[in-house]
């Protein structure tokens, strides 16, 4: 699996379409994405053209500016474990985003073949976890991660893959979906475009002060 790491990347750039969806909304929104490699994750989304959010996530912290509602909000980042019941961290996040398969370190992986399909499965007692790969072109298709003591799950899908730099491959095209029986069943569908590399971008967050801070 290691061989499907994507490798030698500082930084990330890219646009993308988002559709988000759970039990009360339905949400189609753009984005702009910048990565740092091993320190910051910012977004900038917008609904209707206009931006609607403004996003940064570090190791440590995630900072959210609501321009609807002129609030902002300052948490640390086990608020994203508990808004969706999900064990991350910002280098499997960081995963996520390059498209990297998560491993459980010190497990032995079994392999069996399902379709065309390579299925490659293990579980550390606590999470049970799933790769399938493309039967010819080894590309990772799908991950899933079953959280066995929350009955939690997540699972990530990656699909139109395209040649970038050092020949390696890259997915512009992601599901998510999260469950846990405290939120139901959360998607997101994520198309990225105009993806750029090792090219470092301006990262502003600027918290107006007429901005009402909220818990």
């Amino acid at each position: 699996m290691e061989s499907q790491r994507i490798k030698d990347v500082e930084w990330l750039s890219s646009k993308a379409k988002l559709s988000y969806r759970d039990a009360s909304e339905s949400i189609k929104m753009s984005a702009n994405i910048r990565l740092r490699k091993d320190s910051i994750l910012w977004l900038n989304i917008k609904k209707a053209g206009a931006e609607a959010a403004r996003i940064q996530i570090t190791p440590d912290s995630i900072y959210i500016i609501n321009r609807l509602d002129n609030e902002y909000m300052i948490k640390d980042f086990g608020f994203i474990k508990e808004r969706f019941n999900l064990d991350l961290s910002f280098s499997l996040l960081q995963d996520m985003v390059l498209g990297n398969p998560i491993m459980i370190p010190e497990t032995a992986m079994e392999v069996e073949i399902e379709k065309a399909a390579y299925q490659l499965r293990d579980s550390d007692g606590h999470i049970k976890t799933n790769f399938w790969l493309n039967g010819i072109t080894l590309l990772l298709e799908e991950m899933s991660f079953i959280q066995l003591n929350r009955k939690s799950s997540l699972s990530l899908s990656f699909g139109a893959y395209e040649e970038i730099f050092e020949r390696q491959k890259f997915s512009y095209f992601r599901t998510i979906v999260a469950t846990s029986p405290e939120t139901g069943e959360m998607q997101i569908e994520i198309k990225l475009s105009k993806t750029e590399f090792n090219i470092p971008k301006i990262i502003k967050f600027e918290i107006p002060s007429r901005y009402t801070r909220i818990d």
